[in-house]
């Protein structure tokens, strides 16, 4: 009996083992999961960033983006496999974010760029609503001189950021602001959670963000 009861007094403690255990699992792996979003939404503003500043500095002394294919040859688009293949080998792009012939951010998504003459918009697509309230409060460079804006279009692969940053004049907004569209309204920057929020309502992986430069 004796032996009986230490072996059922064994099964119980395992079980409360087996069940700590599977908590703790559990919250290692969301831990673990979470950590991981958070290292890839930095490193997609890192490249974000290091792209813009590597654009700005290469083309700092023309008025033009000499060397690339598009139509007109003051403009570019990474969509342009010469265009793509130029930025890589002036160091713009880092040569891993290439896939399958697209550019792709650290998230999964597609990264695209297109310029003319003094100015680009860098637009990334494939967001998650977390990813992009991340990206759309992050200070991009408010008093730089060089970040203009940024436009929020959730679920829309077609984004005007530069129609909306630089074209607001009727709206009595002067071209040196720095601002934000969100839901086709003009507000400053940096934004606050709750206003991103507003703008990143999309569902899944289909948030687009895209920010100006002009120099």
């Amino acid at each position: 009996m004796y032996k009986n009861f230490e072996t059922g007094r064994s099964m119980i403690e395992m079980l409360g083992v087996l069940a700590i255990i599977g908590v703790l699992s559990v919250t290692g792996i969301a831990g673990y999961s979470k950590a991981i979003t958070k290292y890839k939404i930095n490193k997609t503003t890192s490249q974000i960033t290091q792209i813009a500043t590597e654009i700005l500095t290469t083309f700092a002394n023309s008025r033009h983006f000499s060397g690339t294919d598009n139509e007109y040859p003051n403009e570019f688009i990474t969509g342009n496999s010469g265009d793509l293949e130029l930025f890589k080998t002036l160091g713009i792009i880092d040569a891993k974010m290439i896939v399958n012939g697209n550019l792709v951010h650290e998230l999964g998504g597609n990264l695209n760029i297109y310029g003319s003459e003094r100015s680009f918009a860098i637009t990334v697509m494939n967001l998650s609503r977390e990813a992009c309230i991340a990206l759309a409060t992050n200070d991009w460079g408010v008093g730089s001189g060089y970040f203009k804006g940024l436009e929020i279009n959730a679920g829309q692969t077609s984004v005007v950021a530069q129609d909306c940053i630089y074209s607001s004049d009727s709206a009595g907004i002067i071209e040196d602001d720095v601002l934000a569209c969100v839901d086709n309204d003009t507000v400053a920057l940096p934004l606050s959670p709750s206003v991103a929020a507003q703008g990143c309502t999309c569902v899944s992986n289909t948030c687009v963000m895209e920010l100006a430069y002009q120099y």
